[in-house]
């Protein structure tokens, strides 16, 4: 792994993206602040593992910041880790991708009923126990 350095002063906790037709946030559980929890993320077919930022995170997905655009639609796969739990190639698939100062915001649904992932009620269960442990974004 690369030594990448993402500045966390300059990690701002920014509210949900919007969709595009309505302009108001499409997530129906609300977001957890995720600055506790470390994530890696491996593209598709790719060795290496890219170091990334985590910003918010729920059960169902996770945002990240990192040095390098990842593709929209592409499969990728996730280690989160957060104290002692922590969950390997964890599926998921890039939903949006925008740059955010020096870095680049994506959006990444989890994809626990793929093909790939055959201890989904283990999986789903530790997304839940990360989720209610870590403290929920208050818009302000």
């Amino acid at each position: 792994m690369s030594g990448v350095t993402l500045r966390k002063q300059s990690l701002q906790y920014p509210l949900p993206m919007p969709s595009k037709l309505t302009n108001r946030d499409r997530r129906e559980l609300p977001r957890i602040r995720a600055d506790q929890i470390e994530v890696e993320v491996r593209p598709q077919g790719r060795l290496a593992r890219l170091r990334a930022r985590a910003v918010d995170f729920n059960r169902y997905g996770v945002a990240v910041l990192t040095e390098v655009p990842l593709k929209l639609q592409k499969t990728v796969y996730i280690t989160l880790r957060c104290g002692d739990l922590r969950l390997d190639n964890l599926v998921g698939v890039v939903h949006n991708c925008c740059a955010q100062d020096q870095s680049y915001r994506s959006g990444i649904q989890f994809r626990t009923h793929a093909e790939l992932k055959t201890d989904r009620p283990r999986v789903e269960a530790l997304l839940t126990t990360l989720e209610s442990s870590a403290t929920k974004i208050t818009p302000s």
